[in-house]
């Protein structure tokens, strides 16, 4: 059921950056004042990271893997349901459309960055991590990207995932651990 509802939610999300892209192309960054980009940007890149730093600062983990999730931090997706309930609850008038332009800047960056730096960071911190947890005992093994599909969690067509002590071969035939 946790998978069926992981799957659903991901939908969800391809659908919401899906509008998310009709509304640029619709010109709805054309609001987007010089102001309100300056402010993603600093949302982005310091406010949120810096945030996300501090609340991890006595917390589990490596410095490096704080860091990491300090950077890529929470969805900005949010953002779009908290701008809603804000606008629908009180007057903002002229600004509401300069609103939605900076949101949807904020989300496009974090989209872009994220997309690019979600693969190199977590190649560069997953061999550092291992090395890190072999010194304090026996380490997670994690199964590798190279098995997963696009989604993250779906495996590639004719590919049989791990279960219970078994690894995926490329084909049908499972062979122990």
């Amino acid at each position: 059921m946790h998978g069926f509802v992981e799957q659903v939610e991901r939908l969800l999300m391809a659908l919401l950056l899906f509008a998310v892209g009709a509304f640029v192309a619709s010109g709805g960054l054309a609001a987007l004042t010089w102001r309100g980009a300056a402010i993603g940007v600093t949302l982005h890149f310091l406010i949120r990271p810096a945030i996300g730093w501090l609340a991890q600062l006595r917390g589990p983990g490596l410095p490096t893997e704080r860091a990491a999730t300090a950077f890529f931090g929470i969805r900005g997706i949010g953002s779009f349901f908290y701008l809603a309930y804000a606008l629908g609850e009180g007057g903002f008038g002229r600004y509401e459309r300069e609103m939605w332009a900076m949101v949807v800047f904020a989300v496009l960056i974090s989209v872009v960055v994220h997309g690019a730096a979600a693969t190199p960071v977590t190649a560069y911190l997953d061999p550092h991590d291992a090395k890190a947890k072999a010194g304090k005992g026996r380490g997670v093994r994690r199964p590798s990207a190279g098995g997963r599909g696009a989604f993250g969690n779906l495996p590639r067509a004719g590919v049989i995932g791990r279960r219970r002590g078994t690894q995926a071969t490329g084909a049908l035939w499972r062979r122990p651990v």
